[in-house]
């Protein structure tokens, strides 16, 4: 049975303001379908990749990236829509694609009362399916409870969610390979390749903190893409500042709130923002963070990409970066799970290690042995083009989805 499929996505605060400040003049005078598919074309995250396989099995799917707001206020003057009310357009969108199953990438992101307004504005709908792959907090449980399901990355979600009585389904991360052929691979440009968020805060990245900071100290040749690094102890207590008055404010002042800048973006922080002296120490030897194909180009010139998990994961594997790093062909060193054997075979397809000085070691070791670093990285890569795809995952929700409609 065949079925409309239909993915709303957030993209991340700090890349769409990235890429708006340097395209939205070549952007403002295109239509929504043309500025879609450059923003599309940058890939990040991903990007298309779902609908793209979808549509190879046969199922009429689309996407809405729901915060890139010049590309949502371009589809409301095309549709004759007076508004520029973000989740107003959003709900007009889902309205006129009448989906059968909406998948919410970012489940995180909605209230409970605005799912409840997609399947009264499109009763098209048999499902509403979610995915939460971030640190959650108590106040998102109800939201959660308006899915008909939730994906979640490991078994680590399903155990505190399951308590709640909200279904689950385990979904991994993926690769595309068609973003293979627009990677030039060169010369490695540096030995140690990381990219992505470094929070000090209890239960966010202290492991992950502490070995990049060793790295630095031993002077192993480490190319870091932090954004955090980029915010000088005044930036900081300014942005604690915000999360105080947005988060403590009542519920009822938070909504009007949250259309307001800067509290659009304060809104979806989940932890107050503060000062780590180590964290600071780093800040010399980090560059801007990159997104998408500049981010996957800049791991495949480089020898090791690196991995350590956020410290809530416990003991299962779940990133993104695994998939990435091995799908580019970039051997991953990444910190050792119960789980990692479901994916990959640490030691030949993948470098694992289970302390900080373990990790130092083996990254050590690899550099000083080129030969056994190519080999792992070849089988990492062919294990994830064969086993961790898109094409694999959409299989697995195709499977989920038909039990709905």
């Amino acid at each position: 049975m065949s079925y409309r499929f239909l993915r709303i996505n957030t993209f991340y605060t700090d890349f769409i303001d990235q890429y708006y400040a340097r395209f939205t003049d070549t952007l403002k005078h295109l239509s929504y379908e043309q500025q879609k598919q450059h923003l599309l074309d940058q890939h990040f995250w991903s990007s298309h990749y779902y609908e793209l396989n979808f549509e190879k099995i046969g199922v009429e799917a689309d996407l809405i990236i729901s915060n890139a707001t010049l590309l949502q206020h371009t589809w409301a003057q095309e549709n004759k829509l007076n508004t520029t009310d973000l989740t107003t357009i959003l709900l007009a969108q889902i309205k006129a694609y009448s989906p059968q199953i909406l998948y919410i990438q970012e489940a995180i992101h909605l209230n409970g009362a605005l799912i409840e307004e997609i399947r009264n504005q499109a009763p098209s709908i048999k499902a509403v399916i979610g995915w939460c792959g971030a640190v959650f907090q108590s106040r998102h449980i109800d939201s959660f409870k308006g899915f008909d399901a939730l994906g979640v990355p490991t078994p680590f979600f399903t155990q505190q969610l399951s308590s709640y009585g909200i279904k689950t389904f385990e979904l991994a991360h993926a690769f595309e390979p068609s973003v293979l052929p627009l990677i030039k691979k060169t010369d490695p440009h540096c030995d140690v390749f990381f990219s992505g968020s470094v929070v000090s805060k209890q239960g966010f990245h202290t492991q992950r903190l502490h070995i990049l900071k060793t790295l630095v100290e031993k002077k192993i040749q480490v190319q870091l893409r932090i954004s955090a690094c980029s915010n000088s102890k005044a930036k900081l207590q300014f942005q604690s500042l915000l999360f105080d008055l947005f988060h403590k404010s009542p519920k009822t002042l938070q909504t009007p709130l949250s259309y307001i800048f800067p509290f659009n973006k304060v809104k979806t922080w989940l932890h107050r923002p503060s000062f780590c002296t180590e964290l600071a120490l780093l800040k010399p030897y980090t560059k801007p963070p990159l997104y998408g194909l500049e981010s996957l180009q800049a791991l495949a010139n480089s020898r090791i990409g690196f991995n350590a998990h956020i410290d809530i994961a416990g003991p299962y594997a779940a990133n993104l970066r695994l998939f990435e790093t091995t799908g580019v062909g970039t051997c991953l060193v990444t910190d050792h799970k119960d789980n990692l054997s479901d994916f990959f075979e640490p030691d030949r397809e993948v470098i694992s290690y289970k302390t900080p000085e373990e990790a130092i070691e083996k990254i050590t070791w690899l550099l000083e042995h080129p030969d056994s670093l190519t080999n792992i990285a070849k089988a990492g890569q062919k294990r994830t083009l064969e086993t961790h795809t898109y094409l694999h995952r959409v299989h697995q929700l195709n499977e989920i989805f038909k039990a709905f409609v």
